[in-house]
């Protein structure tokens, strides 16, 4: 999305698909569709170390009150050699 040597931005989309031993979310299906959002931003910490900040918002099942709705996010670091 916007880069710079030492930074840069990202977004991004999916979807897919689950299938569990138990019904998810409670009153929902075994199996049902996924779809996540997220949002998040990568520093150039050395030439070969970087830390990767994120927030996602993933979504499962319909969109009612059977459906499932998680905020979350991570932090990481990336080691490249």
């Amino acid at each position: 999305m916007a880069a710079s040597d030492q930074a840069s931005f990202f977004v991004g989309a999916g979807a897919g698909g689950l299938w569990a031993d138990r019904k998810v979310p409670y009153r929902g299906m075994q199996y049902s569709v996924t779809e996540q959002a997220e949002l998040g931003a990568t520093v150039k910490i050395t030439e070969g170390f970087n830390i990767k900040l994120a927030g996602r918002y993933q979504h499962i099942g319909t969109f009612d009150k059977n459906g499932l709705s998680a905020l979350g996010g991570n932090l990481g670091l990336n080691f490249t050699f």
